[in-house]
Protein backbone atom coordinates (compact mmCIF):
# COMPACT_ATOMS: atom_id res chain seq x y z
CA UNK A 1 0.00 0.00 0.00
CA UNK A 2 1.38 3.34 -0.99
CA UNK A 3 1.58 5.90 1.75
CA UNK A 4 1.30 3.45 4.66
CA UNK A 5 4.32 3.70 6.91
CA UNK A 6 4.83 4.04 10.65
CA UNK A 7 4.75 7.55 12.07
CA UNK A 8 8.47 7.67 12.99
CA UNK A 9 9.53 7.09 9.38
CA UNK A 10 6.70 9.16 7.94
CA UNK A 11 7.72 12.19 9.97
CA UNK A 12 11.10 12.22 8.20
CA UNK A 13 9.34 12.94 4.90
CA UNK A 14 7.42 16.14 4.45
CA UNK A 15 4.81 15.09 1.86
CA UNK A 16 3.30 12.21 -0.04
CA UNK A 17 5.37 13.19 -3.05
CA UNK A 18 8.59 12.90 -1.02
CA UNK A 19 7.47 9.54 0.28
CA UNK A 20 6.68 8.27 -3.25
CA UNK A 21 10.05 9.57 -4.46
CA UNK A 22 11.85 7.81 -1.59
CA UNK A 23 10.10 4.52 -2.36
CA UNK A 24 10.89 4.84 -6.08
CA UNK A 25 14.54 5.57 -5.28
CA UNK A 26 14.74 2.58 -2.96
CA UNK A 27 13.27 0.31 -5.65
CA UNK A 28 15.69 1.66 -8.27
CA UNK A 29 18.78 1.27 -6.07
CA UNK A 30 17.88 -2.20 -4.82
CA UNK A 31 16.91 -3.52 -8.25
CA UNK A 32 13.44 -4.61 -7.17
CA UNK A 33 11.23 -5.27 -10.17
CA UNK A 34 7.99 -5.98 -8.37
CA UNK A 35 6.43 -5.58 -4.97
CA UNK A 36 7.39 -8.51 -2.69
CA UNK A 37 3.89 -8.54 -1.18
CA UNK A 38 2.07 -8.67 -4.51
CA UNK A 39 1.53 -12.44 -4.39
CA UNK A 40 1.09 -13.01 -0.67
CA UNK A 41 -2.71 -13.26 -0.77
CA UNK A 42 -4.03 -15.76 -3.34
CA UNK A 43 -6.69 -14.58 -5.74
CA UNK A 44 -10.15 -15.39 -4.48
CA UNK A 45 -11.88 -15.33 -7.87
CA UNK A 46 -14.75 -17.48 -9.05
CA UNK A 47 -15.44 -18.49 -12.61
CA UNK A 48 -18.82 -17.42 -13.93
CA UNK A 49 -21.29 -19.87 -15.45
CA UNK A 50 -20.68 -18.52 -18.97
CA UNK A 51 -16.94 -18.99 -18.63
CA UNK A 52 -17.40 -22.49 -17.22
CA UNK A 53 -19.61 -23.36 -20.19
CA UNK A 54 -17.01 -21.97 -22.59
CA UNK A 55 -14.26 -23.98 -20.91
CA UNK A 56 -16.39 -27.11 -21.10
CA UNK A 57 -17.10 -26.54 -24.81
CA UNK A 58 -13.37 -25.98 -25.45
CA UNK A 59 -12.49 -29.15 -23.56
CA UNK A 60 -15.13 -31.14 -25.51
CA UNK A 61 -13.74 -29.83 -28.82
CA UNK A 62 -10.20 -30.80 -27.85
CA UNK A 63 -11.33 -34.21 -26.63
CA UNK A 64 -13.25 -34.82 -29.86
CA UNK A 65 -10.19 -33.90 -31.91
CA UNK A 66 -7.98 -36.22 -29.82
CA UNK A 67 -10.44 -39.09 -30.21
CA UNK A 68 -10.49 -38.60 -33.98
CA UNK A 69 -6.69 -38.74 -33.96
CA UNK A 70 -6.77 -41.98 -31.95
CA UNK A 71 -5.47 -40.54 -28.67
CA UNK A 72 -6.96 -39.81 -25.31
CA UNK A 73 -6.21 -37.15 -22.75
CA UNK A 74 -7.28 -39.06 -19.65
CA UNK A 75 -8.99 -35.97 -18.25
CA UNK A 76 -12.74 -35.99 -17.84
CA UNK A 77 -15.37 -33.74 -16.34
CA UNK A 78 -16.57 -35.57 -13.27
CA UNK A 79 -20.07 -35.45 -11.79
CA UNK A 80 -19.39 -32.14 -10.03
CA UNK A 81 -18.42 -30.53 -13.33
CA UNK A 82 -14.75 -30.11 -12.50
CA UNK A 83 -11.91 -31.52 -14.52
CA UNK A 84 -10.15 -34.63 -13.17
CA UNK A 85 -8.59 -37.97 -14.06
CA UNK A 86 -10.71 -40.82 -15.27
CA UNK A 87 -11.32 -43.42 -12.54
CA UNK A 88 -10.70 -46.15 -15.13
CA UNK A 89 -7.27 -44.74 -15.97
CA UNK A 90 -6.41 -44.46 -12.28
CA UNK A 91 -7.47 -48.08 -11.75
CA UNK A 92 -5.38 -49.22 -14.72
CA UNK A 93 -2.35 -47.27 -13.47
CA UNK A 94 -2.73 -48.85 -10.02
CA UNK A 95 -2.89 -52.34 -11.53
CA UNK A 96 0.22 -51.69 -13.64
CA UNK A 97 2.04 -50.40 -10.55
CA UNK A 98 1.10 -53.48 -8.50
CA UNK A 99 2.19 -55.77 -11.34
CA UNK A 100 5.53 -53.98 -11.55
CA UNK A 101 6.11 -54.27 -7.78
CA UNK A 102 5.20 -57.95 -7.88
CA UNK A 103 7.61 -58.61 -10.77
CA UNK A 104 10.43 -56.81 -8.94
CA UNK A 105 9.75 -58.81 -5.77
CA UNK A 106 9.75 -62.07 -7.75
CA UNK A 107 13.10 -61.19 -9.36
CA UNK A 108 14.59 -60.32 -5.96
CA UNK A 109 13.28 -63.55 -4.42
CA UNK A 110 14.71 -65.58 -7.32
CA UNK A 111 18.14 -64.06 -6.70
CA UNK A 112 18.14 -64.64 -2.92
CA UNK A 113 16.34 -68.00 -2.64
CA UNK A 114 19.34 -70.10 -3.78
CA UNK A 115 21.41 -68.52 -0.99
CA UNK A 116 18.68 -69.27 1.56
CA UNK A 117 18.45 -72.85 0.27
CA UNK A 118 22.21 -73.33 0.73
CA UNK A 119 21.97 -71.90 4.25
CA UNK A 120 19.11 -74.30 5.06
CA UNK A 121 21.13 -77.20 3.62
CA UNK A 122 23.99 -76.29 5.93
CA UNK A 123 21.69 -76.64 8.95
CA UNK A 124 20.44 -73.07 9.52
CA UNK A 125 16.70 -73.51 9.77
CA UNK A 126 15.12 -70.79 11.97
CA UNK A 127 13.87 -67.58 10.42
CA UNK A 128 15.93 -65.36 12.74
CA UNK A 129 19.01 -67.52 12.19
CA UNK A 130 18.55 -67.23 8.41
CA UNK A 131 18.16 -63.46 8.75
CA UNK A 132 21.39 -63.24 10.79
CA UNK A 133 23.24 -65.36 8.23
CA UNK A 134 22.04 -63.19 5.34
CA UNK A 135 23.08 -60.05 7.24
CA UNK A 136 26.48 -61.61 8.01
CA UNK A 137 27.01 -62.29 4.29
CA UNK A 138 26.18 -58.64 3.51
CA UNK A 139 23.08 -59.42 1.49
CA UNK A 140 20.64 -56.52 1.63
CA UNK A 141 17.03 -57.04 2.60
CA UNK A 142 14.27 -56.33 0.06
CA UNK A 143 14.01 -52.67 1.06
CA UNK A 144 17.72 -52.20 1.56
CA UNK A 145 17.90 -52.58 5.34
CA UNK A 146 18.82 -55.51 7.55
CA UNK A 147 17.11 -58.86 7.30
CA UNK A 148 14.59 -59.81 9.96
CA UNK A 149 12.77 -63.09 10.50
CA UNK A 150 9.51 -61.68 9.10
CA UNK A 151 11.21 -60.70 5.82
CA UNK A 152 12.69 -64.21 5.50
CA UNK A 153 9.20 -65.67 6.14
CA UNK A 154 7.72 -63.50 3.34
CA UNK A 155 10.58 -64.50 1.02
CA UNK A 156 9.96 -68.21 1.67
CA UNK A 157 6.19 -67.75 1.23
CA UNK A 158 6.82 -66.12 -2.17
CA UNK A 159 8.82 -69.20 -3.22
CA UNK A 160 5.84 -71.53 -2.67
Amino acid sequence: MVGVVDSSRRSLLRSDAEYEAAVAAFIRTKGITRCPTACVVPTQATIGAEDQAALHRRWAENESRRNQQGGRSGLVFNQTGSLGNSPRLARDAGARGRDSLKANADRFAASVLPIVASLQASGIIGLSALAEALNARGIGAPRGGKWRGSAVRRLLARAR
